[in-house]
């Protein structure tokens, strides 16, 4: 051990194996000497008796005073956690399941966009490039706004991870999100098409078909009505309450289902928590693979499963439903003053529509 200087490192040869030399100025500091002469900084950091050895780069890309500087921070921040990106965000799931109310979004996106894309990937290799590619694959295969939404859905799980030591800094911190140039969908399904897609639900099978159905006579979210609890469920008073963690507007919901939509419920075999699902633990997923199904067997096209919703709508105005009960059955919240006083349900007002919206969906079959 001897205390180094830049002179006597570029002086260190290479020998037939590697050798490292250590910094007597700062315990720990080495520079590694490999056979084909390349040399390289490390730092061992112990905690608990356990001990663990890091690169800190290469010289002279890294100078020695720079590798003081790095070895120096980095045995303070102490032992990092290693593993892939799959097994350091199950931790973090865990942790902001207690205090986050969108952790069901930040668990769908990652499981739809980045765990099988950089999932298997250890996390401290994980680099702003990752981002980059993975902003650029949702924007393909989705939108600029969802690629937009997903970073900054998961950019908080990288600066979790920096702040636990887990790797050093948030690689995606430098990121910058796509802007958003598309225009607001206005997409409303012919009569003709709405009664081809309830045609097909009808006919397919569990649980696709069923789901299909109650999203289609619900007029709620996709995301909510796949991950429909039977325990959110009241049948004596007809009632689905969504809860607060699985609600958009994160509040409450009440939904009293129309009765032909108890009656798809009624022929469900229960055997799970969730009424659609095809893992007996998970809710339903795969809705790309189903929405092109739906597309080849009735010959809609340029639609969206959310385009059912804004059709309900529609059609519900049209039977000159008041616009405040349509808000009121689509979930959408209330800004102004008095809805902070007003706790009223408008229970009866708003089955009164979707019984509406369900008979103008039935009578369908008859046109």
């Amino acid at each position: 051990m001897k205390t180094l200087t830049d002179r006597s490192i570029q002086s260190l040869k290479p020998r037939d194996t590697r050798y490292d030399v250590r910094d007597a100025a700062l315990p720990g500091l080495s520079i590694r000497v490999n056979a084909n002469g390349t040399k390289t900084w490390t730092v061992k950091v112990s905690r608990d008796g356990n001990q663990q050895r890091v690169t800190l780069g290469k010289y002279p890309d890294v100078r020695l005073a720079e590798a003081r500087i790095k070895a120096a921070e980095r045995k303070e921040s102490g032992i990092r956690v290693s593993g892939t990106v799959t097994d350091i965000f199950s931790k973090y799931l865990d942790e902001i399941k207690l205090s986050k109310r969108s952790w069901r979004d930040v668990e769908q996106v990652a499981r739809l966009y980045m765990l099988p894309f950089i999932g298997n990937k250890k996390i401290d290799l994980i680099t702003a490039l990752d981002g980059v590619a993975l902003i650029d694959l949702v924007t393909k295969r989705s939108s600029r706004n969802r690629a937009a939404m997903t970073l900054a859905y998961l950019r908080p799980f990288f600066r979790w991870a920096a702040g636990k030591s887990i790797i050093p800094t948030n690689p995606w911190a430098v990121l910058v999100a796509p802007q958003n140039t598309t225009q607001a969908r206005e997409r409303v399904l012919t009569d003709t098409e709405l009664a081809s897609i309830w045609e097909f639900s009808k006919k397919a099978s569990y649980p696709f078909g069923p789901f299909l159905q109650v999203l289609i006579l619900s007029g709620q979210r996709r995301a909510e009505v796949a991950g429909m609890e039977w325990s959110e469920l009241d049948e004596a008073r007809q009632l689905w309450a969504i809860p607060i963690s699985r609600h958009k507007q994160k509040r409450g919901h009440e939904v009293p289902l129309p009765s032909v939509a108890w009656a798809v419920i009624g022929n469900i075999t229960r055997h799970s928590s969730f009424l659609f699902s095809t893992t007996r633990v998970t809710p339903i997923s795969g809705f790309g693979r189903f929405k092109e199904r739906i597309d080849k067997e009735t010959g809609v096209s340029n639609w969206r499963l959310h385009d059912i919703r804004r059709t309900a709508a529609t059609r519900m105005a049209e039977m000159n439903i008041p616009q405040f009960t349509i808000a009121r059955v689509l979930g959408h919240s209330d800004t102004s003053i008095t809805a902070v006083y007003n706790r009223a349900s408008y229970r009866d007002e708003k089955r009164d529509a979707l019984e509406k919206w369900a008979k103008f969906v039935a009578d369908l079959e008859d046109k």
